[in-house]
C-alpha cells in the first residue's frame, strides 16, 4: 500500500481501517516537508496498532529520515528509489543486510540512525522506469513527478 498525500489526501483513520481490513506487508509513504508532521503521525500511529507492519518512505522529504525513523518507519529511502527499493524488499525477505544498500537510513539494533552512502544517480536516464500514472477518478489520471531528473 502506498500512500501519497499529495495525490489523494489520507485521514488516519481511513488509513488504519484499510490497513486492518487489508493487512499488508507493508505501507510506503511519499514524503514531502510540507505534510511531515501529519506523515509522522501516521506512521506512528500505524507502528502503535501493527506491530509487524513494514513501515517505508521516501520522496523529497527524505532529507528528515530521522523523524520518521524515530516515528516508527523501518526504513527511509534517500534520493532516487528505483534502484534501493527492489534491493530494500529483496534484503527484507531474507532479513538484511541493510547497511550494502547505498541510499538507505535506518535504526540499528540501540535505536542509534544509520545512513549508508549516497547513490549514485543514475546516469542513463531511459533506465529510470516511466512514472506510473494513478487513476483517482475515472476521468483523469494523476501523477506526482519530480522532473528534475526525467521528465514523465
Amino acid at each position: 500500500m502506498i500512500l501519497d498525500q499529495s495525490i489523494s489526501g489520507f485521514e488516519l483513520t481511513e488509513v488504519i481501517a484499510r490497513c486492518a481490513r487489508e493487512r499488508p506487508l507493508a505501507v510506503g509513504f511519499y514524503t514531502y516537508h510540507e505534510a511531515r508532521e501529519k506523515i509522522a503521525q501516521a506512521m506512528a500511529a500505524l507502528r502503535a496498532r501493527f506491530k509487524a507492519l513494514g513501515i517505508i518512505c521516501g520522496g523529497p522529504g527524505a532529507f528528515d529520515d530521522l523523524r520518521y525513523l524515530r516515528s516508527g518507519c523501518d526504513f527511509v529511502v534517500r534520493g532516487e528509489g528505483e534502484r534501493a527499493l527492489p534491493e530494500l524488499l529483496a534484503a527484507v525477505g531474507r532479513d538484511g543486510p541493510f547497511d550494502a544498500i547505498k541510499g538507505l537510513s535506518f535504526l540499528d539494533g540501540a535505536g542509534k540512525g544509520v545512513r549508508t552512502p549516497e547513490r549514485e544517480l543514475e546516469p542513463d536516464l531511459d533506465a529510470i522506469p516511466p512514472p506510473t500514472w494513478i487513476r483517482r477518478s475515472s476521468t483523469t489520471p494523476t501523477l506526482t513527478a519530480l522532473s528534475a531528473r526525467r521528465p514523465p
